[in-house]
């Protein structure tokens, strides 16, 4: 019989509940002040808050709070009042422990509004409350998804009141694996020692607590009586919820130890805390633990009836697991009472939801490796968008490059034609201008010629032929 305590971290608007065994009084007369208020924002956050406040002492009421803060917000378009009344109202159906897909469901909604806005510190606190919800359910996977992006966030944004959280949280995760108690140590350990160097004596209990847990299933007794004495202590009366389950717990070591008196009385002061919360998932484990203790001191009809009302409560919540434990229990016990009809039955039963919890389990595991491979198929997918991607970059630098080299030809080219006409045009002007000094000479020397013709024509010289 597990009892853990996750850690669900809420800032800003949160304060401790007030001290107590149920709701202070003074609690309902806020509420009725608060319900006063004009309609605006400031009620969103004021309903959110008793609604949280609520969440650990009365979880129905911290539900009818939370769905009104949920309701005035979107009629104001306040999306971070929007987001926070659908967070409260996911930790609520995780302490009551009766439908965690509709817990799942609300803080899924809330998740994709704390990213809208980007508000990260609220971003890792839904994550890691949804790891939470999963690791109740026993999807590991899907829990430790949530842990690892709510511990980056975490330690990006050093938010270490959510980084001891997370190492509880993680710690626990550990402990329900099996046979993986020293990790589930480490991390308790680690978380105390930072929560050590906080001051804060808050959530202490807490890993004291759940140290408790894992020296209990380790059969280390003595050792679980310490931590969880020490977190009795620090407990004293913070919460019911935290409180039923430190003292479950404590019945189970007396039980172990054969100390029934102890044993019953601790399981008692349990059962009358999870009936005031109204948590009947934590009832079935309590009734049990009562049935069995009853049982082993000899008066078996009323420890039967513990365990059989136990078991309806199993039924009634639809919970196969506990409903299997349980019958297991009936079982061993009416054979060890010779009564082999009704023993033979809960065998019948076990088998069936043996069988139940297979096919579950199976569906699961095919939907999980359909999940996988859906996952590879997007991963190729973006790895062939990613190659053609990179394909046409280096076409376009190939491009580009081809057009600067052609743009470098054409100048060359251009620059070298120009060059060459320049020399031609130079060449040209000399060859007529040589053209013209020939013309000139040819000019020059033809009258130079008739000039000496002239000269060469003497009258002096003519004879006369006539005598």
């Amino acid at each position: 019989m597990k009892n853990l305590i996750g850690i669900v971290t809420v800032l800003g608007l949160i304060i401790k509940p007030a001290i107590g065994v149920a709701v202070p009084v003074n609690l309902d007369s806020l509420k009725t002040e608060v319900r006063k208020l004009p309609n605006d924002t400031l009620k969103v956050l004021e309903l959110a808050k008793l609604s949280y406040e609520y969440s650990k002492n009365q979880a129905d009421t911290s539900i009818i709070l939370g769905l009104e803060a949920l309701e005035l917000s979107r009629k104001l378009g306040y999306q971070y009042g929007e987001a926070y009344s659908l967070f409260i109202l996911g930790v609520d159906h995780l302490y009551l422990g009766e439908d965690y897909n509709k817990s799942i469901e609300y803080l899924e909604e809330s998740y994709q509004i704390f990213n809208s806005i980007n508000d990260e510190p609220y971003i890792a606190r839904t994550l890691n409350t949804l790891g939470n919800i999963y690791r109740e359910k026993g999807n590991f996977e899907n829990a430790i998804e949530n842990y690892t992006i709510s511990m980056e966030i975490s330690k990006r944004i050093q938010d270490t009141i959510l980084l001891s959280a997370l190492y509880n949280n993680i710690g626990l995760l550990y402990f329900e694996l099996g046979n993986r108690y020293e990790q589930s140590l480490e991390y308790h350990k680690l978380n105390l020692e930072l929560l050590k160097k906080m001051g804060n004596k808050g959530n202490v209990f807490n890993c004291y607590m759940n140290l408790g847990l894992v020296y209990k299933r380790m059969k280390d007794y003595d050792k679980a009586l310490d931590y969880y004495r020490r977190s009795l202590d620090y407990l004293g009366e913070n919460n019911l919820f935290d409180k039923q389950l430190l003292v479950h717990n404590l019945g189970t070591v007396y039980e172990k130890l054969k100390k029934y008196e102890l044993a019953l009385r601790y399981y008692n002061e349990a059962v009358g805390f999870a009936e005031t919360i109204g948590n009947k998932n934590k009832l079935i484990y309590s009734y049990q633990g009562i049935g069995n203790v009853l049982i082993a001191k000899g008066d078996f009809l009323e420890g039967e009836k513990y365990l059989l009302k136990s078991y309806k409560l199993a039924k009634e919540l639809e919970d196969l697991t506990k409903q299997k434990r349980l019958v297991l229990n009936l079982k061993i016990v009416y054979k060890n009472q010779g009564n082999y009809k009704e023993s033979l039955k809960y065998l019948e039963i076990y088998d069936d939801l043996e069988d139940s919890i297979y096919n579950i389990e199976y569906v699961k595991q095919v939907t999980l490796l359909e999940q996988s491979f859906e996952a590879e198929k997007k991963q190729q997918q973006i790895e062939l968008q990613e190659a053609e991607i990179e394909q046409q970059k280096t076409l376009k630098r190939a491009l580009f490059g081809g057009l600067v080299a052609l743009m470098l030809v054409i100048i060359v080219v251009s620059y070298a034609y120009m060059i060459k006409r320049k020399a031609n045009v130079k060449i040209k002007k000399q060859k007529n201008e040589i053209e013209q000094q020939s013309e000139h000479l040819k000019e020059s020397n033809v009258i130079l010629q008739q000039q000496a013709l002239s000269a060469q024509i003497n009258p002096h010289f003519i004879f006369n032929t006539l005598n």
